[in-house]
């Protein structure tokens, strides 16, 4: 009953951005002027830090997810002059619980990491905005933004769960401006930082990134010297660097094609399966950044853009054997921006949002209902009990209404930048 009721408040908070979002809409977008930004800025202060005091201060409730465990716990030892990877595990980057152990110093609370986040977000609001709006027309950048506001991942995945993948979102955003003012090395250096502070995910991108670049050493030094930088003093003083992948490598999640596979007996957790399956995401992800560079040397100009940068996120969300959709929120933004760019009617905006809320609630579920099993476990055990209930026919639905999301939403972005009309599109140099 009790995982019922948080589910149905998740539900809730869902719908309740979705109310905002059409209340807003027609004001903000279509009118607004010079007081949308400052408008947006109150909404983001009453949406984010107006809850987190209203949850965590006023009503005193504990953080739940990864944060008390997986986060704290590590920070703790960081302050305590412990060594990541030699002296305690962890799946992020070796600097991450040392900037954990940042707030956690100041206020000795998993709550400080959650603020932590959301001072992340705000400062990874700004940098994408930044790029949007001299990339996009006025009124896809003001939607863009609104879009993501009133958004229930991330203000369930930040501002309740206190998750860290705005940090890479915050990571990534600050390397495109750079990348998009010609400071190529800079911007490798960054993304070597975020792989350091955060995880690898952010080299996913990597690729795409690499072909677009107009400085291609420059780039690529930038993310070798960051990384032999930030790596080789714990390698040195005897941690495991290749922990984290020895942790994730056996891991998985819901939410993807190799997860539904698992109705037909398939196990992506399996050695070889789950090689397989890589080679085939680092395949697919090749694959799509070369078409893209293709596309763009076509029409004599190169650049990362916000929608190359949603294709390659769509695909590893589609493809990865563990890809919450959580994970949305290192791209979230770019996302946003992009939906506001290839929806073109109305209703769609609405329709975004709701599936929107279905992704967020969509690992809730997985934890909640299945207890994280493989869709032919949990369907051998309602089995063996000789009885039946409607959990796991609407936990295939929600599977596939999220995984149908990723399908059109990449589906129409690449149709978007495939177009003859954008093959020249260029992200202008940032001053």
């Amino acid at each position: 009953m009790e995982n019922d009721k948080l589910i149905l408040a998740k539900l809730a908070i869902g719908l309740g951005c979705l109310a905002c979002f059409m209340c807003l809409k027609r004001t903000a977008v279509n009118g607004g002027g010079h007081l949308f930004l400052p408008g947006a800025f109150a909404f983001w202060l009453i949406s984010r830090l107006g809850l987190f005091i209203a949850l965590f201060v006023i009503l005193r409730f504990e953080v739940p997810s990864d944060v008390p465990t997986y986060y704290y716990e590590p920070a703790k030892m960081a302050l305590e002059g412990k060594i990541t990877y030699r002296d305690f595990s962890t799946s992020y980057g070796p600097l991450f619980p040392y900037i954990a152990a940042g707030p956690v110093a100041i206020w000795d609370s998993a709550k400080a990491i959650v603020l932590l986040a959301i001072i992340f977000e705000g400062i990874a609001i700004f940098l994408w905005h930044r790029v949007a709006s001299r990339t996009l027309s006025v009124a896809d950048s003001k939607l863009g933004l609104l879009l993501y506001l009133c958004n229930p991942v991330p203000i369930l995945n930040i501002v309740i769960a206190g998750q860290n993948q705005i940090w890479l979102s915050c990571f990534l955003a600050a390397a495109l401006g750079l990348s998009l003012a010609r400071r190529e090395f800079f911007s490798g250096l960054l993304i070597a930082l975020s792989v350091g502070a955060v995880k690898f995910l952010s080299l996913i991108f990597v690729p795409y990134w690499w072909l677009m670049s107009k400085a291609r050493l420059h780039f690529t030094s930038g993310i070798i010297i960051g990384l032999a930088l930030i790596y080789l003093p714990f390698y040195w003083v005897g941690a495991d660097i290749l922990l984290p992948f020895k942790l994730e490598g056996v891991q998985i999640s819901s939410g993807n094609l190799p997860y539904l596979l698992t109705l037909t007996g398939f196990n992506p957790s399996g050695h070889i399966a789950g090689l397989l399956l890589n080679l085939l995401l680092l395949g697919a992800i090749g694959m799509l950044s070369l078409l893209l560079y293709k596309n763009v040397r076509r029409g004599g100009i190169s650049g990362v853009s916000l929608l190359g940068l949603t294709a390659i996120l769509l695909v590893f969300m589609l493809l990865s054997k563990k890809s919450y959709s959580n994970y949305l929120n290192i791209a979230m933004l770019p996302l946003c921006f992009s939906a506001a760019v290839v929806l073109h009617r109305k209703w769609q905006h609405e329709f975004f949002l709701l599936w929107c809320c279905v992704a967020a609630l969509e690992p809730s579920l997985w934890h909640r209902w299945l207890s994280k099993a493989n869709l032919d476990d949990y369907l051998h055990q309602m089995a063996s009990r000789g009885a039946m209930d409607f959990k796991l026919p609407l936990f295939i639905l929600v599977e596939l209404l999220v995984l149908g999301g990723y399908l059109i939403l990449l589906w129409l972005v690449l149709r978007h930048l495939l177009k003859p009309a954008n093959s020249g599109a260029q992200m202008p140099i940032l001053p």
